[in-house]
């Protein structure tokens, strides 16, 4: 079951059994049923678009005959869930178009819900990131907590996956904290139709499932594999003797999890036998997602002991599955799949294969910098695009003494090498160049704004200041620096000036002729002073994200403050942290 499914299994359904419906129902039946049991008939051929269509325009045509509002409005729910993205896209809008002055418990949020959940199968990150705020801003509003449960859990799914990962663990820390609330029955109760009431205890059993499967899916991507498998741990007592449960879809994902953590620690022999398990487990070939990650582990680890040729098989299996699955698109979670076949191509001397998969690695890296950029603009990660330019380098090399005779493949080669040189010159002089600054900075003592001798003030139109105003002023502004003042982050030239009892025109005055630079320019150089003094210091310090160090130094964002650490140190502050700490360990 995907994860949009699982929602809909929380507002609107439970797992009801194929076999009550094993043929295609004729119209003439479906004339004959109720609402609710269209709804049902509709759940049970929900992956059958023709089926489902026919099932929820017979629903919908009644609604409007009935004109009953609500229902009309389902049933554009339901079209939006069985197509394409594109059309099932559209089908949200004219939900969203329907309900949009609604104040009503499921809609207008389920509208934007829907959109977020297909922009996302169309890896439009920054639209399915839009709709899921709005969803969740919506459903706060109208006190629907399965609907918050459902796009926290998507939008952690987008942080863990474009921004930082603590975040993303704190976040659902957040969000498992309302399963575990007093009122939570009543809360799932009152955002769930009166038809699905009796329902409730099991969609909190499926709500705490989802929870522990996030967990596991966060503690796997920081690499603390002790946690994950304790959730996985918790899952497998969750789902025993609970036959209401769709319990194919639970056992193979925990089966899943289970490979994938063994993969990691090194467990092979436990790999394999999870192999085997996999395809005893009936309707094994329902869940293509498992499906291919199983087979992505297996392949992996064929190749860590040598079985070259049924590595292969499993990795381009799994490889087949995924694009059949995703319409050709591919993401991040699937880098580790293509290097893994370019480690076996490269095994099988087949450098042609690597170049498009290369090509692949390399698109996927320039995506994910502009997803970083979007949902995690303070949390900068290195990418490895440099190192993969580099990779195809040598593998256009090889397949140009493969191909002699190929005058096509040797332009392509000359063209690529040049580009990647050119690359991979400016990555090392930008390398050099930061290490070298940051190697002045780290040896520099703080430094001081300007030393406090008075400078003679230029001659203006203005009058010139006494001699008294000008110490004044500048024993306040050292008495100021003391005591760190300017991490003030609502400090300007206005209200400083008022503090020392004098007017902007005085204070800026002196700033310029004593330390000739203007107020902006002072309290960035304290700050950044005071920030580069505070990270080569304090251990505790340097684990704070961008965004809280932006704040601790008197910034309102972190943007502001890495334009000014980089225009007076040269560098970024990540840069700076990630050397001190590379430093430190060596």
């Amino acid at each position: 079951m995907n994860r949009l499914n699982l929602l809909f299994c929380f507002i609107f359904s439970f797992s009801i059994s194929v076999s009550m419906y094993s043929q295609e129902p004729s119209q003439q039946y479906l004339d004959m049923i109720g609402y609710e049991e269209l709804l049902t008939l509709f759940n049970t051929f929900e992956s059958d678009s023709i089926t489902a269509k026919k099932i929820i325009l017979t629903y919908r045509n009644r609604a409007i005959k009935d004109q009953d509002t609500l229902k009309i409005a389902r049933s554009y729910d339901r079209l939006a869930r069985i197509f394409d993205p594109e059309t099932n896209i559209k089908y949200a809008d004219s939900l969203l178009e329907y309900t949009n002055d609604w104040n009503h418990v499921t809609y207008p949020a389920l509208s934007f819900i829907l959109k977020g959940f297909e922009y996302g199968r169309l890896n439009n990150i920054k639209a399915q990131y839009t709709s899921l705020s709005r969803a969740l801003e919506i459903s706060r509003e109208n006190n629907n907590t399965s609907q918050q449960l459902y796009v926290l859990d998507l939008m952690i799914y987008l942080r863990a996956t474009w921004g930082s990962i603590y975040k993303a663990i704190e976040l659902q820390n957040q969000r498992h904290s309302i399963l575990l609330s007093n009122q939570i029955l009543n809360r799932i109760k009152k955002s769930t139709r009166s038809e699905l009431h009796d329902k409730v205890p099991a969609i909190y059993v499926e709500n705490m499932i989802s929870s522990y499967k996030t967990f596991v899916h966060c503690y796997v991507k920081s690499g603390d594999y002790l946690k994950a498998k304790n959730y996985v741990d918790s899952i497998r007592i969750y789902i025993k003797n609970r036959d209401y449960l769709s319990l194919n879809e639970h056992v193979l994902w925990v089966l899943d999890s289970d490979t994938e953590l063994s993969y990691w620690t090194k467990d092979f022999d436990r790999v394999l036998s999870n192999l085997k398990k996999a395809n005893e487990i009936r309707e094994y070939d329902k869940y293509p997602r498992l499906k291919s990650n199983i087979m992505l582990f297996g392949g992996l680890t064929y190749f860590e002991l040598g079985n070259y040729e049924i590595s292969k098989k499993y990795l381009e299996d799994a490889y087949v599955i995924k694009a059949e699955r995703n319409n050709g698109v591919f993401d991040s979670y699937d880098k580790l799949l293509f290097k893994g076949m370019i480690d076996v191509n490269t095994h099988f001397h087949q450098y042609n294969s690597n170049v498009s998969l290369l090509n692949k690695l390399l698109a996927i890296d320039s995506i994910s910098i502009i997803n970083y950029k979007y949902i995690e603009p303070s949390f900068i990660k290195k990418f490895e695009t440099p190192e993969l330019l580099k990779i195809k380098e040598k593998t256009i090399a090889k397949l140009e003494l493969q191909n002699k005779n190929s005058t096509y493949i040797i332009i392509l080669a000359i063209v690529i090498i040049m580009a990647a040189s050119f690359l991979a010159w400016n990555y090392y002089k930008q390398k050099v160049l930061y290490r070298r600054r940051y190697e002045k900075l780290i040896n520099t003592q703080k430094t001081q704004t300007k030393n406090n001798s008075v400078t003679p003030i230029q001659e203006s139109k203005s009058p010139k200041l006494s001699q008294d105003i000008i110490d004044d002023i500048l024993r306040k502004l050292s008495k100021f620096e003391k005591n760190k003042g300017y991490l003030n982050p609502n400090l300007n030239l206005m209200i400083l000036a008022k503090r020392f009892n004098t007017n902007s025109s005085y204070l800026s005055r002196v700033l310029n002729s004593s330390k000739s630079i203007n107020f902006s320019q002072y309290l960035n150089e304290l700050r950044i002073d005071y920030a580069v003094d505070q990270i080569k210091q304090d251990s505790v310090f340097r684990k704070y994200t961008i965004e809280a160090i932006a704040s601790e130094c008197g910034y309102k964002n972190s943007a502001s403050f890495s334009r000014a650490f980089y225009k007076k140190t040269g560098i970024h502050p990540s840069y700076f942290i990630n050397e001190i700490i590379k430093d430190l360990k060596v």
